[in-house]
């Protein structure tokens, strides 16, 4: 196997175990890497925990069933790196969430006789939705772009003859279909997302005459 990336047409080979190993030896600093910048700040240790889940997503789903890994690898882990950190988002907002709103009531009366500094920062939560709605485009075009290839794949199957053929365009739709899986799951995370933050931004906006309501 190449010392750094493979090239176009190989393949990683070796046990499962030996693949798992080279695909962190290769790519583990560049996920951690892209991860930690979409955090946005210095937390190392969760960085690297999301990473492992990238991983084991990877081994669970791709490397265990068999599934041959090639060049287009660095695209893979992509959309599982955006699906973890989706998820990540996800947890994170409804924790919060718990948190600040247990009590509907009570937070009522906080917004309607405590301190402007308890009213959630609009300007915050208008960041939070514009990025937001920037991540649902990108993937949005990501999902595009894997259903085309598995469509072109069962195309290439459907017109397939020999049997080398036929087995090659197997395996292929096969493993497109469940990248477009993932990014359907990503696409579907991220349209969760913005809903989210735009009910939070209609919640704050309500509590203050004056501010537009976002539809």
């Amino acid at each position: 196997m190449p010392s750094t990336t493979l090239m176009p047409g190989e393949t990683f080979t070796g046990t499962p175990e030996q693949i798992l190993t080279d695909v962190i030896r290769l790519h583990g600093r560049r996920v951690q890497a892209v991860i930690g910048r979409r955090l946005g700040r210095r937390d190392p240790q969760l960085a690297e925990d999301l990473t492992q889940e990238v991983f084991i997503r990877l081994w669970r789903f791709y490397i265990a069933p068999g599934t041959v890994l090639d060049e287009r690898l660095p695209a893979l882990l992509t959309v599982l790196g955006r699906q973890v950190l989706c998820q990540h988002f996800n947890r994170r907002r409804n924790h919060e969430t718990a948190l600040d709103f247990t009590d509907p009531e009570q937070s009522a009366a906080r917004t309607a006789t405590g301190p402007a500094s308890e009213v959630p920062h609009l300007a915050a939560l208008f960041g939070d939705l514009e990025r937001a709605k920037h991540d649902l485009e990108v993937i949005a075009a990501d999902y595009r772009v894997a259903h085309r290839a598995h469509v072109n794949a069962r195309t290439g199957l459907r017109t397939a003859v020999h049997p080398e053929a036929v087995a090659r365009c197997t395996a292929r739709v096969e493993r497109l279909a469940r990248a477009e899986r993932l990014a359907l799951d990503d696409f579907q995370a991220a349209a969760e997302d913005v809903a989210a933050y735009r009910a939070a931004w209609n919640s704050a906006a309500g509590e203050q005459a004056g501010t537009q309501v976002l539809r």
